[in-house]
């Protein structure tokens, strides 16, 4: 690694990283909604929500894949390296009520140079979890990552691949 930032060739087998926690707050569903145009009640409304099977206001699925997006950014590691999410396979496992605190769980899966590049792709697999600990969403990422600027990517020596 270099000042922290995880580069295409410090990403191999055994590393994981997890973001800091983020709570889920009314604002960020009723933002969501105006957003995309998903008003459902079961986001925005507490009176509705608090009647509904889940009791309780829940964010939208796509909330939290979206705010998984930006814990990845807030961690140093990833902030400066990746260019891009080029894939993602995603499963929602459980909703997450507003007041809720989430994280996300990073760990290596495989990667591809790409020296044309200078990097290469980095699959993921990537778990948000609640303050209980429980896997509410999880999936596969795959992303663009940028070689250490330290390092002649045109060198054989680096294009190897582990994918």
């Amino acid at each position: 690694m270099h000042n922290d930032v995880v580069y295409f060739e410090d990403m191999n087998a055994g590393l994981e990283m997890n973001s800091d926690t983020r709570i889920v707050t009314p604002e960020d569903t009723e933002t969501f909604a105006d957003l995309t145009g998903d008003a459902n009640p079961i986001h925005i409304d507490d009176a509705y929500a608090a009647e509904s099977l889940y009791a309780g206001r829940i964010a939208h699925g796509a909330l939290i894949l979206s705010i998984a997006t930006g814990l990845a950014y807030d961690l140093e590691a990833f902030s400066r390296s990746v260019e891009a999410i080029t894939d993602v396979t995603w499963k929602f496992h459980q909703p997450v009520y507003v007041g809720d605190e989430i994280r996300a769980r990073f760990t290596f899966r495989r990667k591809h140079s790409m020296p044309e590049y200078h990097g290469g792709l980095v699959v993921f697999d990537v778990e948000i979890l609640n303050q209980r600990g429980e896997v509410v969403q999880e999936g596969r990422w795959r992303l663009l990552v940028q070689g250490s600027p330290e390092i002649d990517h045109t060198q054989p020596s680096h294009r190897k691949s582990n994918a």
